[in-house]
């Protein structure tokens, strides 16, 4: 949408059937995984139950009722209070891309698939890969969910940042504010309704500015040009302290090389690679801090 102080767009997964697909990578990994796991569990029940002595049984009886912060006793208030009872709104706000339909359809598709992959010979190591690269597919919905503003007259109240006082033109997305005038190129993509753009900044303006817009068609166009009019614009060089960009660099550098030494250590190649890959993404975007100014 426009109006005269600038434009207003917002593309996530209450907008996006892609989106909302690839948000329930989450409950059909990590729901799918334990529904699984619960299902062999109840087929191999009657076989437990007649190895296992009768003790035994019951201590697990026990642990399940009183066990823990997971048993009965401690769930039970908390699921029959609504107040208690968790919401994935809590979580995502009011607007959710879940439903208990689709979670359960979620769930139930997750499972189906890691039984036929196991079915299929596919070793645990790869069904465990296949169940975190699931479990962290918010880590892309949320990468490609924008809700921004190109503002004409200093920003709308509530941003992350103080408006500019100065009359530039702001571009404010997911909170973050940085001048239009700073953009040095932008690079677009239309994929299947909305397009995608990919902005770069002149250096020092920092590695946490709006880089990835995903803006939806009505609002495509107007946030096209202003990006366009931010690129003939002359940009300025933000001044960083260098202490700083070096104390940043070098935990950057600290933690890439940590990364190296954890999958080197750990014999699990499997979690050797997620260590390493976790780490790793958080020293090179201490790196890119560093390298363009925190």
């Amino acid at each position: 949408m426009s109006d005269p102080a600038g434009v207003e767009w917002r593309y996530d997964a209450t907008r996006s059937r892609l989106l909302r697909v690839l948000a329930h990578g989450f409950v059909a990994g990590l729901g799918g995984a334990l529904l699984l796991a619960a299902g062999t569990l109840l087929f191999a029940l009657p076989a437990l139950v007649t190895a296992i002595s009768l003790g035994a049984l019951l201590f697990v009886a026990l642990l399940v009722l009183v066990g823990g912060p997971v048993s009965l006793v401690y769930l039970w208030p908390m699921l029959a209070d609504p107040d208690q009872r968790p919401s994935p709104g809590a979580f995502a706000g009011d607007a959710t891309p879940w439903t208990p339909r689709s979670v359960a359809v979620a769930a139930v598709a997750g499972a189906v698939g890691l039984w036929g992959l196991a079915a299929a010979g596919v070793g645990f190591d790869a069904l465990f890969a296949v169940v975190v690269a699931l479990v962290f597919s918010p880590v892309a919905v949320a990468l490609f969910s924008t809700a921004g503003t190109v503002d004409l007259d200093g920003g709308p109240a509530g941003a992350a940042d103080p408006p500019d006082a100065t009359g530039e033109v702001d571009l404010v997305c997911n909170g973050r504010r940085v001048p239009l005038a700073q953009v040095t190129r932008v690079r677009s993509v239309r994929v299947a309704g909305p397009t995608i753009y990919w902005a770069s900044y002149a250096r020092g303006t920092g590695a946490f500015v709006p880089r990835l817009l995903t803006v939806p068609p009505e609002a495509a166009d107007a946030v096209g040009a202003a990006l366009d009019a931010g690129v003939e614009t002359p940009a300025e060089s933000p001044t960083t302290d260098p202490a700083v960009r070096a104390v940043v660099s070098g935990a950057g550098l600290l933690f890439v090389g940590v990364a190296v030494l954890g999958w080197r250590a750990v014999d699990d190649p499997v979690v050797g690679a997620y260590l390493a890959g976790v780490l790793g993404l958080v020293g090179a975007l201490l790196c890119l801090a560093g390298w363009r100014g925190v």
